[in-house]
């Protein structure tokens, strides 16, 4: 297995883990069970970045067009988790929050910049190793 496949299914296990993280988080906090559907349904989108570094691991070539999508799925919910533990430490002055919650937010957040590091270092290797595209028609008629 090459090293970037290994980068690429690596990540993807990270999406499953930091999904079931969220969702562990969820059911511990006392929230009402119709909140925490909500917030499942919206942190879900992770397992959809789980299967596209799935499937850019099993075949760049043909799948290298999400990596934008990834970059930007992934760019999101690192702004998005910075904006919750932003809004978790300030609540935590106006009432108690678990001591916990924050720090389990930035080491998601942690790793989820680090998943998003190095795949935009891969993304940028892997486009500096392609070869020139080899010129069209048009172009040979000039």
């Amino acid at each position: 297995m090459k090293p970037v496949s290994l980068l690429f299914f690596s990540a993807a296990v990270w999406e499953c883990v930091r999904f079931s993280l969220v969702l562990a988080y969820l059911f511990t906090i006392g929230m009402l069970p119709s909140s925490r559907a909500l917030l499942v349904w919206f942190s879900s989108p992770q397992l959809i970045l789980a299967a596209a570094f799935v499937l850019i691991g099993v075949s760049p070539q043909r799948y290298g067009t999400y990596r934008a999508i990834i970059v930007l799925g992934k760019g999101l919910s690192v702004l998005a988790g910075t904006i919750t533990v932003a809004v978790t430490a300030r609540s935590a002055i106006d009432f108690p929050v678990e001591q916990s919650s924050p720090l389990m937010i930035a080491v998601i957040i942690g790793a989820d910049i680090l998943v998003l590091t190095a795949f935009i270092i891969t993304t940028w290797s892997h486009n500096a190793k392609r070869e020139p595209a080899a010129p069209t028609e048009a172009a040979q008629c000039e």
